[in-house]
Formats: structure tokens, sequence, C-alpha cells
């Protein structure tokens, strides 16, 4: 719900570029052998590479670096060569494209570098980003528990910007790559949400367009009846589709006893209590990355909005806290 700096990805890519390397380099490889082979084997059928294909397959055999480490401007420069390569009318259900586009994936490895073994690739890429919680919803963790070979695991969940169904080409291309939960990975399918997660401009790191509201009225119905049915929240998402893809409000419409704890919060906490108890136990604050600051100890959660990716729900307690004065 808030983008974070591209530097920040640019420099986890940069910490993580020798094991990148490794793997492009062996999806490189596969690529010339699947052109040199020119068939291939899908669910136990044989296929034979089309000459659209083996061009796809070349162009992407000779860009592929740049495509797994560019940035989204790149990756749309690169998106208009693959649609003239193979027109978007070829590449709808029914088609050759579909086996060709899933052994694609396949070879490229993309369900490999988000296996739930702990040397996986992006679930200790996105640990080291700091992307815990997914960054549509806000309210659930990005791991998923899914049966694996009779096994029962937990594993890293990511949803492809541009959808991976009609771009195979980007389907390990790390500015297209966003932590989610799977029930947004899911429903967004190859929706266009509009949400950039990655941003080279500093202030759209600092607030959120995304705004949670509490109804002032259903408020004073609280405060009056100590009620939580009597509590409305909205979302305003200024036009995104976000609630309209994931149903955000729906989400949210289950955790007004949040919104309601925080309400007694600001009665509890007023501004001589709170004066009081930073006097007592300022030095149980301190000023580093690692120290709990005060806000965050009153609200119960990451306090400001470049945290929001670090716990569940942490947006719409800010909100709220924010919207009745618990905090500034």
């Amino acid at each position: 719900m808030i983008p974070i700096k591209e530097d920040r990805l640019l420099d986890t890519i940069e910490s993580n570029q020798a094991e990148i390397l490794v793997h492009v380099q062996q999806v490189r490889s596969d690529l010339t052998d699947w052109i040199l082979c020119k068939t291939y084997k899908v669910n136990s059928r044989d296929y034979e590479i089309t000459k659209e294909q083996e061009l796809y397959l070349r162009y992407l055999r000779i860009n592929l670096t740049p495509i797994v480490f560019g940035n989204h401007q790149c990756l749309d420069t690169y998106s208009r060569t693959f649609d003239k390569i193979i027109p978007e009318h070829k590449r709808k259900k029914g088609s050759d494209f579909i086996p060709f586009k899933n052994h694609l994936i396949s070879l490229m490895g993309y369900e490999k570098l988000r296996s739930d073994k702990t040397s996986a690739l992006f679930p200790k890429f996105f640990r080291e980003l700091g992307i815990k919680v997914c960054v549509y919803c806000n309210s659930q963790l990005t791991v998923s528990v899914e049966d694996v070979n009779r096994k029962v695991v937990a594993r890293f969940q990511v949803d492809h910007f541009v959808d991976k169904a009609s771009y195979p080409c980007f389907s390990i291309s790390f500015f297209n790559l966003y932590p989610v939960c799977a029930s947004c990975n899911n429903k967004k399918g190859n929706k266009d949400v509009g949400f950039l997660l990655y941003t080279d401009e500093e202030c759209k790191t600092l607030d959120s367009e995304y705004k949670f509201i509490l109804d002032d009225v259903s408020i004073a119905k609280y405060r009056i009846s100590r009620k939580v049915k009597d509590l409305l929240v909205t979302f305003n998402d200024n036009g995104h589709r976000l609630d309209e893809v994931f149903a955000i409000e729906g989400i949210y419409e289950t955790q007004k006893d949040l919104a309601a704890e925080i309400i007694v919060k600001s009665e509890i906490y007023n501004e001589t209590y709170k004066s009081s108890l930073q006097a007592s136990f300022n030095r149980l604050y301190g000023k580093g990355k690692s120290s709990m600051n005060f806000s965050r100890f009153i609200v119960g959660n990451y306090a400001e909005p470049r945290e929001i990716h670090n716990r569940p729900l942490s947006k719409f307690t800010q909100d709220i806290a924010r919207q009745i004065g618990l905090i500034e």
C-alpha cells in the first residue's frame, strides 16, 4: 500500500548478485538447449516450437540479464518487442502459446526460486528487502500453506505486476515481483491495479495514497454504545481499484474490534498521560533503527508509514490512530 525506493531494491539485488547471475547463466544455457532441440514436453505431450516461438526464445536469451534486472521502464520497452514477435491475439487461451508459456516458466525456474527451502532465493531476497506483509491488502503475511509432494509446507507468495501468463519472459524479473498473500495473488490474476511498488520518487515513499477512515458519526455512536457494530470503516484507494479487485473494505470489516481498541486507547492515553509516560520511561525509547518508538508502543504496531511492510494490519492501525489523535 506504499511504494519503496528503487534504490532499496537495487541494493538488495546487488547483495544477491552472484547467486542471481548463477541462476541467469543456467537459464540461458537451458534456453540454448531448447532452441537447438526445437521440441519440448508438457504433461507427457510433445510439442515443436514454431518460428515465432524460436524468435521469442532467441530474443529472450540475448537480453536475459537486463530483463531480469531491469526496472519498469525497461520491461515496458522489452514487452513491446515481445508483443511484435507473438501478438496478444496469439497468446489467448486455446492457442499453442499455452504449453509454450508453461514450459518457459518452468525453465526460467520460477517455482524453484520461491520454494519452501531456506536456501531458495525469493524468500531470502524479500526478507532482506524487508517486506513481510502483502503489499496489496497489508492484512496477511507473504507465505501460504501448500501441499508439495504430499508434504505440507509454508511457501513464499509473489505476484507478477505484468502477469506471467501473458509475459512468461518476465517471470523472474525482480522489478516485476511483488510479495503478496495467497488470497490477493489468486484474486488479482492478470488484472491491472495500477500500484507501482518500486519508485525513484522519494515523496511517494513518505506516505501512502490509500487511507482507512472511520466514519465520524459512527465513532460518536461507539463512544456512547460501546458496540463494535456501530463503527463504519471505509477505504479510499484514489481510484486505483484495490478495493474493487481485493475487497479491502470487506477484509477490514472483520477488524472493527481493532478500531474499537484504538478508540479506547485514545481515551486512556490522553496528552497528559502520554507526556508522563514518556518522561518516566524515556530511556527505554532510543533513537536507533532497532529501537521501539513511543508511538509504536502506544498503538501496538509499527507507527510510521514506511514501516507498514513489517507487520500485518499496520496500515489500518496507523490510519485510525492518526485520525482519532492517538498518534501524530
